[in-house]
């Protein structure tokens, strides 16, 4: 239990730290296509093109199940649930085991 476990922990840790990152670049676009607030513009240009990426692939992947095509906004709601999910699992993983 002790290297071994210490080192998935600290890859666990690492895993919520990025989760934690798309959520706010999650939070970024949302607040700057709603309110357009000029001092968010720099960030939410850097956060476009990661966004496009993250909603592309997911969008190929949800329409190859449900033969159905999805909104930007929509597809969004569907990585932010999935990464809720997956960070709950996890957590449940590691509370009991």
């Amino acid at each position: 239990m002790g290297l071994i476990h210490n080192l998935l922990m600290c890859a666990i840790h690492l895993l919520f730290v990025g989760m934690d990152i798309l959520m706010t670049m999650i939070l970024i676009r949302v607040i700057y296509n709603q309110w357009r607030p000029s001092w968010l513009k720099q960030a939410a240009n850097i956060v476009e093109p990661v966004m496009k990426l993250i909603t592309g692939h997911l969008e190929i992947f949800v329409t190859r199940i449900t033969n159905r095509t999805y909104t930007d906004k929509t597809l969004i709601l569907i990585f932010i649930v999935c990464l809720s999910a997956l960070r709950f699992v996890i957590g449940g993983i590691f509370i009991n085991g």
